[in-house]
């Protein structure tokens, strides 16, 4: 007897395994380790190939030779290969379901059904990557899944529209807790990419089979609070500044990836100021605040504002404005941020006189040395100093009233 398997790969030379009972042994070119016998060929022709791999697609003819004829069995071989799949969000109510070098081609459908595009792209080893990109116009669809049919198996991934990108304002100086998607598969790896506005991007990497965090994050007030593996959220405490930026979690589990986006926007308070110039004209500040301060006044003038965004991504706000009416006697300057309203009033009948021009005496002395130079009238009597006069340095002189800290 004589039992030849000649195999004829896809994208390969054929090769052949003999056995011949005259001989009893095994003659061929097949070198393959995987394709093996796996009992004794006279007793049990039949081939093993451990483990499968798609390279393995093709044609297998077995042709087993007696005195009674020839006996011919063929195979043709088609490897399954499982697709990776995935499920995100990318923008303006529009989803993302990928199925990734599956052989054969997966096929996709959503719930519940929108404005769909599918995509098919044959790589070079056979596998079809699928992908089927959905919008939903409707804003009472917060919610879809992605269902993917493969003959290795089929799956369904969910998302909600309203969460999976997620943008999230929060003041300087306080904590903030960005949490990842809650999967009821057991997770392997998750891996949180931080896109800072104005540095290098970085990643914190927990890897389950390791058990291990990697990743090139070094600011210390990033940190995974909890244990990746049961909690995977992500801690920033304090806030700074420099926190601004995307900070998008992918979890890798056995049903697929799923992905959450932050688009974490930092808020920084205005610095506020009311003050009077000359000529019944006042000056709000809102300074160094994130986002701009809005301001208004009470009652209203002649307004000129002007913004001037400054190096780290904050706002100033200054607004000018003249009354020339003399019947208004006070006003107020409102300045409306997201980290809180205030508000602040003076009178423009309290002007500060100018002391230059407006004192009794304006004649001045100045001594040389003299610290914290200001102009004071004198309160001390019987020591020879004169009514607006200054003498010093001032750290000796007592009992001063200073005018201009009345106004």
């Amino acid at each position: 007897m004589l039992v030849t398997w000649t195999i004829l790969l896809r994208d390969e030379r054929p090769c052949t395994r003999v056995y011949s009972t005259d001989k009893n042994m095994v003659e061929g070119n097949c070198t393959d380790p995987r394709i093996t016998w796996p009992f004794i060929p006279d007793q049990n022709s039949a081939l093993q190939i451990d483990p499968v791999s798609i390279t393995h697609d093709g044609n297998y003819i077995c042709d087993v030779a007696t005195q009674a004829g020839n006996f011919l069995h063929r195979y043709d071989l088609q490897v399954q290969v499982p697709p990776a799949v995935t499920l995100f969000l990318t923008e303006n109510r529009t989803a993302v379901c990928k199925a990734a070098a599956g052989k054969p081609a997966a096929q996709i459908s959503w719930t519940p059904g929108g404005d769909c595009v599918t995509e098919e792209e044959t790589l070079g080893n056979g596998t079809v990557t699928v992908q089927s990109t959905c919008h939903w116009a409707e804003r009472n669809v917060s919610a879809v899944s992605c269902s993917v049919f493969h003959l290795t198996g089929n799956k369904i991934l969910s998302l909600e529209l309203s969460r999976a990108n997620r943008s999230l304002s929060v003041p300087v100086d306080t904590k903030v807790m960005l949490s990842c998607p809650f999967v009821q598969s057991v997770l392997t790896l998750v891996t949180w990419i931080i896109l800072l506005r104005d540095e290098c991007s970085c990643t914190k990497v927990y890897r389950k089979d390791k058990n291990m965090v990697e990743g090139n994050c070094t600011d210390p007030r990033i940190t995974w609070p909890f244990r990746p593996d049961q909690n995977p959220a992500l801690q920033i405490d304090p806030v700074s500044i420099t926190h601004d930026g995307n900070y998008i979690c992918d979890v890798a589990t056995q049903a697929g990836n799923f992905l959450h986006r932050y688009d974490l926007q930092v808020q920084v308070p205005p610095a506020v100021t009311l003050f009077l110039t000359e000529n019944r004209t006042a000056v709000c500040k809102a300074a160094a605040g994130k986002p701009a301060a809005q301001i208004s006044w009470t009652p209203g003038g002649d307004c000129v504002t002007e913004e001037e965004t400054l190096g780290n991504g904050t706002v100033t706000v200054q607004s000018t404005c003249h009354w020339a009416e003399r019947n208004v006697s006070a006003v107020s300057c409102s300045v409306f941020h997201l980290t809180g309203n205030k508000i602040l009033s003076l009178e423009l009948s309290g002007e500060c006189p100018n002391p230059l021009t407006d004192s009794p005496s304006t004649d001045f002395k100045i001594i040389q040395g003299a610290k914290n130079i200001g102009l004071y009238t004198m309160e001390k009597q019987g020591q020879g100093a004169q009514p607006g006069e200054a003498v010093g340095p001032l750290d000796d002189v007592t009992d001063l009233r200073r005018v201009v800290a009345q106004c």
